[in-house]
């Protein structure tokens, strides 16, 4: 007697379909070097992905500084104790994280470019550790030839702000609900549109802010060329010096355009 023929599946494992993916039909497992959207949810599973608090976009850079500091740029302040260093006094994972210090009443940053061609949404994020009261900021820069944008976001202790081009400092937030001591870490992101020169959004830790009406301040372009650049500053107060911790910085382009 015949019986009804069905289609045989094989387990997930090999190369290809490892353990969490979902079962697939003989023939449909990849050979050699070629996986599928099945494997890219097994490596989501195994690692999580790279965005800690927000997977939307494309991950063009990211830095854990478990390699030390050589792709930053700092720029530090004249006062005593200014400093950039590769510091394994506070981490948000691995070993080692940035600590920047801003010195006595003075102000320090540090600043990594990279170069990139008509992005669509632009979205800088990173995780840092930082004493109540201090004052930290964010830059997000974009040239186009023409223009440099900075798209920018700055903290005074529980309070966040971003910078609009026709009303400068506008407050976002009076209470983010930060953590603040230098073994706690925060996480931001901000996004932007490098195309309508718009804000788009802001996520700190489990909160996200809607400042679409906000738009980002630019300049005429300094230098020839297309590329982008993060910046973050630390502001002392007199006879103080203040620092942070920064970690996992990632920097994402070309997020949907209904996000």
């Amino acid at each position: 007697m015949a019986s009804i023929a069905r289609e045989w599946t094989i387990e997930p494992r090999g190369v290809g379909l490892p353990d969490y993916s979902s079962q697939a039909p003989i023939g449909g497992v990849p050979q050699g070097s070629i996986y599928t959207n099945n494997d890219n949810g097994e490596l989501a599973t195994r690692l999580g992905a790279y965005n800690s608090i927000d997977r939307r976009g494309s991950v063009v850079i990211h830095d854990n500084f478990e390699n030390g500091l050589s792709s930053w740029v700092p720029t530090l302040g004249a006062g005593a104790g200014s400093d950039c260093e590769w510091s394994t006094e506070s981490f948000r994972n691995g070993g080692f994280s940035m600590k920047l210090s801003g010195g006595l009443a003075t102000n320090s940053s540090v600043r990594r470019s990279w170069g990139v061609d008509n992005p669509n949404k632009a979205g800088m994020e990173f995780s840092f550790a930082i004493e109540l009261f201090n004052i930290l900021s964010g830059i997000s820069y974009y040239s186009d030839n023409v223009n440099q944008y900075y798209a920018m976001w700055y903290l005074v202790g529980a309070q966040l702000y971003v910078f609009d081009a026709t009303a400068g400092a506008v407050l976002v937030s009076n209470d983010v609900e930060a953590l603040f001591d230098d073994q706690s870490y925060n996480t931001i992101k901000m996004v932007w549109d490098t195309q309508t020169a718009l804000y788009t959004r802001i996520l700190f830790n489990q909160n996200e802010f809607d400042i679409t009406q906000r738009s980002v301040p630019f300049l005429p372009a300094p230098i020839a060329g297309k590329h982008m650049a993060a910046e973050f500053q630390i502001a002392s107060a007199a006879a103080r010096n203040d620092y942070t911790y920064l970690d996992d910085f990632i920097a994402t382009i070309n997020e949907p355009n209904n996000t």
